[in-house]
């Protein structure tokens, strides 16, 4: 999660988030459409001309064949975990854990119960699902991207291996196979944390093309070649490759059946093998980042100040989140240092706000899977005839494949084609119901199962009587787990429209982190149930959770209703905003609009949105890529590529001798003396490097400018090298000393008064620089061949001519000295 109020650095910058103006998307769109190059495609061309994606860099092809490589060597091995703790060697099988043939029997090993297999399975997956937090964040501050990939790889290959080993014969038949297995459980868990949060980023990464360029194709047609088609294609390619990975649990719940455990933890070592091999040669030629930074640590601060004042109880009560907030912390003369101001906390609260419906989610997964491992334990009782119990899970991805074209091709058109406005919740309240029913639907299926199976209420209690299964196919388990599949098309992106629509613009990272801990939350309760998660209960554990989901699917339908009005009138009342019903028939959120503006800017959230989504989520990912990939980093649309001014983008401010300065939604210009309340504020020097000269020089530093663009190409936000006013559209760099730079509102008349600032000269790139962040002193400095400097990239100083308030969004115009002099280092 990045913003760029109050950070030090972040990965990505998009001028267009640090200064949204209606619906701008994609990164560095605006600075780049604002310059001519070959190929520009007119304003009367972006409206009229097909768009289709240019070439896509084979680097990101292989990013997928590494995403598929890791997901099947996981996916492989995850659905198989239950069998193999629950279940006994089977007595006559093979002693490799695969059941005589043509029996009922189950696949087994540890035969250590319902209860540790459920605690086994469920504490695996709170830990695949809650660590990405903790890992994404160390890879954002400390590490980057591609060497936490290459270290969860090598932890993945650990598991692998003793996974292998925990599939030995002899192991299996003398017990011993527990500790390597449970280890290479956990390993694994982490493994994949480490893993996943890092590389849909880092192939985002990789599509390097931003701005749209007309071409004419091979039959002669003049299209527009669009960045964000190559990227939803690409995006499209990743998920095919995260789904195809998703399947191979077929394969290896076959080869577990009637070959045993070692080929079986095998084949997902195979898969994996190329991984740490294709990272090794992809290093050198890939595009990376240094590491950025991240707004977790802050949000935390916020989080424990608020707690700490409040209490947990008072958590969402009024006046909680004013606690946080710097100006009642300096009221209150209290020594907490902050790096955050108002509006940050502001931003926080309404985020938390905005993402509430997110609460009623763990009751969905619960009814969607049945609570904990109580699914699986199920199909064990029933009659599988030669399949797989581990393979029936399939039907919950496949539903989603198959139902999500009858939405996006059926359902939503024929809605809007009717005039009816099936919003957002209405479709929440549509699959939370669905999921309800699903939960019904396993309490039957299981209510017969026990009625019918020769051990009664202990049938998944490794049931030895006559073939140990109810007369019953396992077939019928396709229904719930279909219902609960289907239902997830209504929740879950629909959901995240609201939040995004809703949380101000620079949060967007929190709201998937509050989405990926609900998910944890579903863990974390079938973790704690575990003693229950058993014969003779099962009954009730599925009964329980669907009861109490159709108690809150009304609960939250009268909650949230009016958001659905809201969200009608923004989407037919904002031009801004498309409202189209197609796939997840919300509108298209990720601009700004009259719920979620803020007046801090952020980068577009691409490093934590997609992380550890389930497989299912992913499966029907594939078929929405391009929709839900807009509400994740925007997307191209003809109306929004807009001419700009030369204009301001950002303002910053801070009364401390710090290097990097907070942004603020204004700052106040004095004249001679600079940014009052600005620690370089004065007529004299201010800079501590310069203190001790005698008597002490004018001040010629006492405003700092730079280019958004300059930001923007060495991934800084504004604020990080410690400007005070962000610029777009002009080359500051080429001005003559002496330019008055004259800041007005946007539209206002050139003869209109404002704030003015003299250019004095270029700032010399600093040793701070360096010791900010490794190498990037260097990328502001321009040598020649001998090495000597030729030019500085670090911006301007000025000092104020005429004073005023400076914000955002105000145009810039300049006064050129008629005698041109070149910019020297002050």
């Amino acid at each position: 999660m990045a913003t760029t109020n109050g950070t030090a650095n972040n990965e990505f910058v998009d001028p267009e988030k640090v200064n949204p103006e209606g619906d701008h998307h994609a990164p560095y769109l605006a600075a780049n459409m604002e310059e001519d190059y070959e190929g520009k495609p007119t304003d009367e061309e972006l409206k009229t001309l097909r768009r289709v994606p240019g070439s896509i860099p084979i680097l990101a092809y292989l990013i997928c064949i590494v995403e598929f490589s890791e997901r099947a060597s996981y996916y492989g091995v995850q659905p198989l975990i239950s069998n193999f703790v629950n279940r006994p060697l089977p007595p006559d099988g093979n002693g490799y854990g695969a059941p005589p043939a043509g029996t009922q029997q189950t696949a087994g090993a540890l035969g250590m119960g319902t209860q540790v297999a459920n605690a086994i399975t469920q504490s695996f997956s709170l830990i695949a699902y809650a660590s990405p937090l903790i890992f994404g964040y160390i890879a954002d501050v400390k590490t980057g991207r591609y060497k936490m990939i290459f270290w969860g790889v090598l932890v993945f290959g650990i598991a692998h291996v003793l996974m292998v080993a925990a599939g030995a014969k002899d192991l299996l038949a003398n017990g011993n196979s527990k500790i390597p297995f449970f280890i290479s459980v956990y390993i694994l868990a982490i493994g994949a944390a480490m893993f996943k949060p890092c590389v849909s980023p880092l192939l985002l990464d990789q599509m390097t093309t931003t701005v749209p360029t007309v071409v004419t194709t091979k039959k002669g047609e003049r299209v527009i070649q669009d960045p964000e088609a190559s990227t939803e294609r690409i995006m499209l390619w990743f998920y095919l490759m995260i789904n195809i990975g998703g399947f191979m649990n077929v394969a290896t719940a076959y080869i577990e059946k009637y070959v045993g455990w070692w080929l079986a933890f095998l084949v997902p070592l195979f898969l994996y093998l190329p991984l740490p091999f294709l990272l090794i040669f992809l290093r050198k030629r890939l595009i990376l980042h240094p590491p950025g930074g991240s707004d977790l640590g802050k949000i935390m601060k916020v989080l424990g100040i608020c707690i700490r004042s409040a209490g947990l109880k008072g958590f969402g009560r009024k006046g909680f989140w004013e606690a946080a907030k710097p100006s009642v912390i300096r009221a209150k003369g209290l020594n907490i240092q902050t790096t955050w101001n108002d509006q940050f906390v502001e931003d926080v609260r309404r985020t938390f706000q905005a993402t509430g419906i997110f609460c009623f989610f763990p009751i969905q997964y619960l009814n969607d899977n049945g609570i904990g491992s109580a699914a699986s334990f199920l199909s064990t009782m029933l009659q599988t005839n030669g399949v797989p119990n581990d393979v029936i899970g399939n039907f919950n991805t496949l539903s989603i494949i198959c139902f999500a074209p009858i939405l996006n091709y059926g359902l939503y058109p024929f809605l809007r084609k009717t005039g009816v406005h099936y919003g957002p919740v209405a479709r929440i309240t549509t699959g939370l119901a669905m999921s309800s029913i699903g939960g019904a639907a396993y309490t039957v299926l299981n209510y017969y199962a026990y009625k019918e199976s020769p051990c009664g209420e202990y049938g998944s209690s490794d049931c030895t009587i006559g073939d140990g299964v109810a007369p019953i196919s396992i077939w019928w388990m396709a229904i719930p787990y279909a219902i609960g599949g289907i239902s997830e098309l209504f929740v879950n992106v629909p959901a995240y429209g609201i939040a995004y629509s809703r949380a101000p613009v620079n949060m967007r990272g929190l709201v998937s982190a509050i989405n990926l801990f609900t998910t944890a939350v579903a863990y974390a309760i079938g973790l704690a149930c575990s003693a229950v998660i058993t014969d003779p209960y099962l009954t009730w554990d599925f009964g329980g959770p669907a009861i109490v989901g159709g108690v809150l699917t009304i609960v939250f339908y009268f909650m949230f209703r009016h958001i659905d009005d809201e969200e009608y009138v923004v989407s037919q009342d904002n031009d801004n905003v498309d409202y189209h019903l197609e796939m997840e028939g919300t509108a298209n959120v990720v601009g700004e609009n009259e719920f979620n503006k803020t007046s801090n800017r952020g980068a577009p959230i691409t490093d934590n949105e997609e992380m550890m989504i389930s497989q299912k989520q992913l499966s029907f990912a594939s078929e929405i890529a391009g929709q839900l990939y807009q509400h994740l980093i925007g997307s191209y649309h003809p109306k929004n590529f807009k001419q700009f001014t030369m204009s301001v983008v950002a303002v910053a401010s801070s009364p401390d001798h710090e290097f990097t300065k907070p942004t603020v939604s204004s700052i106040t210009l004095v004249k001679d003396l600079g940014v009052q309340g600005d620690a370089h504020f004065g007529q004299t020097v201010q800079h501590r490097s310069r203190l001790h000269i005698q008597p002490p020089p004018p001040n010629l530093r006492q405003v700092h400018l730079i280019p958004i663009e300059s930001l923007v190409e060495r991934n800084l936000a504004p604020g990080a090298i410690g400007e005070n006013i962000a610029t777009r559209g002009i080359q500051l760099l080429q001005l003559s000393t002496g330019t008055k730079l004259r800041f007005v509102k946007a539209g206002d008349g050139s003869d209109e008064e404002g704030p003015v600032v003299v250019l004095t000269g270029v700032r010399n790139p600093c040793p701070q620089i360096e010791k900010y962040r490794k190498g990037l002193q260097q990328t502001f400095i321009v040598r020649d061949s001998e090495r000597n400097i030729v030019r500085r990239l670090a911006g301007v100083m000025a000092t104020v001519k005429v004073g005023g308030d400076v914000t955002a969004d105000m145009a810039i115009i300049i006064e050129e000295p008629k005698v041109y002099v070149p910019l020297m280092p002050v």
